[in-house]
């Protein structure tokens, strides 16, 4: 049976996801009409279910009412042999108890189930919090699959679905990791060297930061033609433990000598490489550590490092935690919350998880949320060490992260600006002063930018001085070594091709702002939208709001949320201004999503 496109499509997609669980209609509804609800949204809603049933009735087997509704909303009902995930699910359970081959053997059943990315061809669904969980159990047991593989000696059946999700996540660490090991197992060198070097390609493009030990062990391995590790453990060790590279976060770290051998513990480093110079931030790393002079020493220590999308927040908290780290001789742990990124935001659960994951072996981390609290805290209460929390979506994704601390160090990055956590205090980033710019191109490109000065300040100024933006045009710069500066600058200025959608292994500004973006409520959208229609980017709330079709009052508090989420910038009261590159994305946005008579009013501005 084929279900045409559309909101039918929608809805059973969003229903199937909670399978055997309801709906509350609201949410149906919201999901339907994310902008604005018609007044008839119920009956509406009520149809399109009724349509859906009927379709559904005729393929069910016993006449049973495959959605039905319930005081709490709609359900869809179906056997768990009819539902792929329960069936993975199940597979992978039946795996962790099973000898060494057989689990091999089932884990690469699990992995046939597994035709695409799920919802794959419902692109409203592809940012819900119940996709990207179920995306991370296919990390997981892809990961664990090829553990067993390799302690097995049989490390090329890992191969193909390694591949396969490696691809799909570019910037995961321990999955391309174990794709390197896998590759040099196979007698792959050449591969394994190239896998290693695309990856740490992507992570220096888009963060700045060198890869973790992890990455970094496997490619030393390769060098030095050393056997993986894991391969003289015992197979089953791979199956059952669910260690902190299990599932792990983009750009998670972890440490070997985390929860080191009985008798002789020794403290976890995990923090990420730093990156060799970081260009133009002496003055904000200045005031961070004078910052930290001048506070107690037996306090815990917590700074919010905010900024908008691509302004350099992880490179820079990195490069903070090693500048101090000598003053701090506890543990230095990193996680990455994922507050913006295509996959689920980490819960407390999880995120509590791999931080005791890089302090303690696995077998001690407990199951349940206020046994893994407890453990944290006693833990850290006594030691005075450094916590990264990197890529933070709000303040309470990480308020239960941070009772207990002692006198540790907490750096926080975040596009927003969050609110008010007991004491610390907040480091805004902003872009690149001009000629930090320039130097940053250099750093990236060579001489090449000296012999042009004037070109290369214009082309920084294009990129609106945003590290992001000016690595990814550097990298364009370099790979075209017959180039002029003033060549890429003209063409960058015709917009042909748009700096938003310069791009290196799938990484680009476009696909940074739309990650923020994603995160607005509908009308904080509408107006951001709106906004890419200023011919200067520097407004104030009256024309706004006549563009918007808003009160006064309304308009200035959205533009004040925008400001919260590093969106737009405030200058004096009632006056903003917008990032040109923001500001051009923005205006990309408004032919798919406004209507005519919106764009007609940008004569107001004239």
């Amino acid at each position: 049976m084929l279900i045409s496109r559309g909101r039918q499509q929608v809805l059973l997609g969003r229903l199937a996801l909670s399978v055997n669980t309801a709906v509350p209609q609201v949410e149906l509804i919201d999901m339907l009409w994310p902008d604005r609800p018609p007044e008839s949204a119920a009956q509406s809603l009520y149809t399109f279910i009724s349509r859906l049933r009927s379709m559904l009735q005729r393929t069910s087997e016993n006449g049973d009412a495959v959605i039905s509704r319930t005081p709490a909303g709609y359900q869809l009902n179906l056997a768990e042999d009819q539902i792929d995930l329960a069936v993975f699910r199940r597979t992978v359970r039946a795996a962790v108890t099973s000898e060494s081959d057989r689990a091999l053997n089932l884990l690469e059943t699990a992995a046939t189930l597994w035709r695409s990315a799920p919802l794959s061809d419902v692109p409203q669904l592809q940012a819900h919090p119940i996709v990207t969980s179920v995306v991370e159990e296919r990390i997981a047991m892809t990961l664990r699959h090829a553990d067993l593989a390799l302690g097995l000696g049989k490390p090329g059946r890992s191969l193909p679905a390694l591949r396969e999700v490696a691809a799909a996540h570019p910037l995961h660490e321990p999955v391309h990791a174990r794709l390197v090991s896998v590759l040099a197992a196979e007698n792959r060198q050449a591969d394994a060297l190239n896998a290693y070097t695309a990856i740490r390609q992507r992570l220096v493009v888009e963060l700045g930061i060198e890869p973790g030990p992890e990455l970094a062990e496997a490619h030393r391995r390769v060098l030095l033609q050393e056997p993986t590790p894991v391969s003289s453990r015992p197979a089953a060790q791979f199956i059952e433990r669910p260690g902190p590279t299990v599932g792990h976060s983009p750009n998670q770290r972890t440490s070997d000598n985390a929860g080191g051998s009985a008798g002789s513990p020794r403290t976890p480093r995990c923090l990420p490489s730093c990156v060799s110079q970081l260009v133009g931030r002496d003055g904000e790393l200045a005031r961070a550590c004078d910052s930290l002079g001048a506070t107690d020493a037996g306090t815990q220590r917590v700074l919010l490092i905010d900024g908008m999308a691509g302004v350099g927040k992880s490179a820079f908290a990195v490069a903070l935690a090693h500048r101090v780290r000598a003053e701090f001789a506890g543990a230095h742990l990193f996680v990455d919350l994922q507050g913006y990124s295509d996959a689920t935001r980490l819960s407390t659960h999880r995120a509590l998880g791999l931080l005791l994951g890089q302090l303690l072996p696995s077998r001690r981390i407990p199951k349940e949320l206020p046994d893994r609290l407890v453990l944290w805290r006693t833990e850290m209460a006594e030691q005075r060490g450094i916590v990264v929390l990197d890529n933070v979506a709000a303040s309470a994704q990480i308020e239960p992260l941070l009772g207990g601390l002692g006198p540790s160090l907490v750096l926080v990055t975040s596009r927003t600006r969050l609110g008010l956590i007991d004491g610390a205090w907040s480091l805004a980033l902003d872009p690149l002063e001009p000629a930090d710019a320039v130097l940053l191109l250099r750093e990236c490109v060579g001489d090449r930018i000296d012999r042009e000065p004037a070109s290369s300040l214009a082309l920084a100024e294009l990129c609106g001085r945003l590290p992001l933006a000016l690595r990814l045009v550097a990298h364009r710069l370099h790979q075209r070594s017959l180039w002029s500066v003033q060549a890429m600058t003209e063409q960058f200025c015709a917009a042909d091709p748009s700096l938003l959608t310069v791009a290196s292994e799938g990484l680009s500004v476009r696909g940074a702002f739309a990650a923020s973006y994603r995160q607005l409520t509908a009308p904080q959208r509408r107006l951001f939208r709106l906004l890419g229609l200023h011919p200067t980017g520097d407004f104030k709330v009256l024309p706004i709001a006549a563009l918007a079709d808003l009160p006064h009052a309304a308009a200035r508090d959205l533009l004040d949320e925008l400001v919260e989420a590093n969106l737009v910038l405030p200058h004096a009261p009632g006056r903003y201004s917008m990032h040109n590159l923001l500001r051009e994305f923005a205006a990309s946005l408004v032919e798919t999503h406004e209507r005519e008579p919106a764009i007609t009013r940008m004569g107001i501005f004239t």
